[in-house]
């Protein structure tokens, strides 16, 4: 496996609201994608580490994503976007 980066993660929201009418990022289906993330980023080499976190408190605009630490944030990623994520993920961490 290629490193690219031992401090630098995805970090994807995996908050489950207790109503159903109220939107959450694991009701949008983010539990899926950190499977997806961590599949991609595996098929690719990559020695990363996909991350669950609680809350960005966003999660009407989610499932959201983000890179740690600092980088950009993702709102209303599906798993057309795995892909896409993954590469942008190593732009950002060459580029920094």
């Amino acid at each position: 496996m290629r490193p690219v980066g031992n401090t630098r993660r995805i970090v994807v929201c995996v908050n489950r609201r207790l109503s159903d009418t109220t939107p959450s990022c694991a009701g949008r289906g983010s539990e899926v994608l950190v499977n997806a993330l961590r599949d991609v980023a595996t098929e690719q080499g990559l020695d990363v580490e996909v991350a669950t976190f609680s809350c960005f408190g966003r999660c009407v605009e989610g499932p959201n994503v983000r890179f740690s630490p600092g980088g950009p944030f993702f709102r209303g990623v599906t798993g057309a976007d795995v892909e896409a994520i993954v590469s942008a993920f190593i732009d950002w961490n060459r580029a920094s």
